[in-house]
């Protein structure tokens, strides 16, 4: 989606659209987010991890 795209379903202008992303990034990139994010990447790969399986479930019997 173009900044112009944005703009017009926003009612702003294109370069105040790219102004508000420009910020916004600005802002992820600050050392202070550092922690914030290292513990949001954590987070993520440990839901994404691979979960070991319950021996019972492999056979096929319920809990």
């Amino acid at each position: 989606m173009s900044f112009e795209e944005i703009g017009k379903a926003l009612n702003i202008s294109p370069s105040r659209a790219y102004e508000i992303y420009s910020n916004a990034l600005r802002k992820l990139r600050h050392p202070r987010n550092l922690k914030k994010w290292q513990r949001i990447l954590e987070d993520l790969a440990e839901i994404n991890k691979p979960q070991e399986k319950d021996s019972n479930t492999e056979r096929g019997e319920k809990l």
